[in-house]
């Protein structure tokens, strides 16, 4: 019964119930306690980049930040995370989508580190055949990406992407609370092997010729 200001980020506070009954005797529960946490500029570098099974080389005079992808049964990343500034403590996951804050096509996959290198942690995560792979920590079908990794999963689930489609990989960090934010973001181009990257129209970045 003390509160008369703004709660204060990073404290906890309780809520009680207190029954007086009518000879003065009292009662009173309280529950575990809330602790505010507020969302935290994050500002370590994080950095993503797909990988493909099958890649293409964009055209010397074509500029693009997209990657081009033959693989239409895959995608994968490659990442790499600054340890030693604030946000360090949120968890990171994978999300892959039709934009880049999307995860219409992979939803929210935790990822841990393979290895540390000074100030940086290193990871990687492959997309094959249904199956989501993050070595050295195990695999889980696509429609469990909410999921936790197992060996000895078995993919049971189809992942194809259409050909001229662009996938948005995106690392989302989540803080305390549930609140969370992309901070890096890479995307890829579906191709198969008659398709042809030209040049595009004014005000694209390039076009894709797609023959039936």
């Amino acid at each position: 019964d003390d509160l008369s200001d703004v709660l204060q980020d990073g404290h906890t506070y309780y809520v009680s119930v207190r029954v007086t009954n009518r000879a003065g005797g009292q009662t009173v529960n309280s529950t575990s306690g809330v602790m505010v946490a507020l969302p935290k500029n994050i500002t370590a570098y994080v950095e993503v980049n797909t990988t493909c099974r099958s890649s293409y080389d964009i055209p010397s005079n074509l500029t693009s930040n997209v990657s081009v992808c033959g693989d239409q049964n895959g995608i994968g990343i490659n990442w790499k995370q600054e340890t030693t500034k604030p946000g360090d403590y949120a968890m990171i996951y994978f999300i892959a989508g039709s934009t880049e804050s999307s995860d219409d096509i992979i939803s929210k996959v935790n990822i841990a580190p393979k290895e540390k290198q000074g100030d940086f942690e290193f990871g990687s995560l492959e997309v094959e055949d249904g199956e989501i792979i993050m070595e050295p920590y195990g695999r889980m079908n696509i429609s469990e990406a909410k999921g936790v990794y197992d060996p000895k999963s078995v993919g049971l689930n189809r992942f194809r992407m259409e050909p001229g489609r662009t996938i948005y990989t995106s690392i989302e960090a989540c803080q305390p609370g549930d609140v969370c934010s992309i901070v890096a973001s890479s995307k890829q181009l579906k191709m198969r092997s008659t398709d042809m990257i030209k040049p595009a129209d004014e005000g694209c970045e390039m076009s894709v010729d797609l023959p039936d």
